[in-house]
């Protein structure tokens, strides 16, 4: 599970500059390097034959099912909106923010929400509770074995956040300036979830599958901007 968010992290650009490894198509190799993650944490999980742990496997799989079409359809909506086949090249390279850029920002720092299990999708107080489904998971497991899949979470988060970052970025930056305003987007993003983890309660699992529906609805209204060309700045 930590190697396949290291190797998605190998794809993502840092500020204005490139991926370690850049290829076009590599946002489809993002997606689906995360879910081969998803699909091993989840076995992880039902290795421990913890009736709790299966339940957050459950809910987990369940709402990445839903969140993963938004988080392709934005990523591809991107690719059509700069003419781009790389995050190296579509993420950052764009002049003002267009309402294709705003929606594609909002998708992914929804995205970040629900893959982490931050508030209001899930509890991080609450470890053994029936209501949680991130934190569920890896419950049975200590030492090593946790370290890596909370470090694996913790990663997974950076990579997101970076994505958004990125996107907030403008052209035409020197590199001092991109590495710092990079660390202020960052910092500023970790202050926003601290704040929002602060003041809001966990949905239900109902609300938290409105919330990620949400998700592919703003997908499909940029979708429908980029379409027919009418991109407004």
């Amino acid at each position: 599970a930590l190697a396949t968010v290291m190797s998605a992290a190998a794809v993502v650009p840092v500020g204005s500059g490139r991926a370690l490894m850049a290829f076009n198509g590599d946002f489809l190799f993002f997606v689906y390097v995360i879910a081969l993650g998803r699909f091993f944490t989840t076995l992880a999980t039902l290795d421990t034959d913890s009736n709790l742990g299966v339940l957050g496997a459950g809910r987990y799989v369940y709402f990445a099912a839903l969140m993963e079409p938004a988080f392709l359809m934005i990523t591809a909506i991107l690719a059509m909106h700069t003419t781009k086949a790389s995050f190296s090249d579509f993420l950052g390279r764009h002049e003002g923010f267009s309402v294709a850029i705003i929606c594609a920002v909002v998708v992914l720092m929804m995205s970040a929400i629900v893959e982490t299990g931050r508030m209001p999708i899930d509890d991080q107080a609450s470890l053994n509770r029936l209501s949680v489904f991130n934190n569920s998971m890896p419950l049975h497991y200590s030492g090593v074995d946790l370290a890596m899949m909370c470090m694996a979470t913790a990663l997974k988060l950076t990579v997101y956040t970076t994505l958004v970052a990125t996107m907030m970025m403008p052209l035409g930056m020197s590199a001092l300036t991109g590495v710092s305003l990079y660390v202020g987007i960052m910092l500023s993003i970790a202050v926003a979830i601290g704040v929002v983890e602060s003041v809001s309660v966990r949905l239900t699992t109902i609300h938290v599958a409105q919330f990620i529906i949400g998700a592919s609805a703003i997908s499909l209204i940029a979708l429908a901007v980029v379409a027919f060309g009418r991109d407004i700045r």
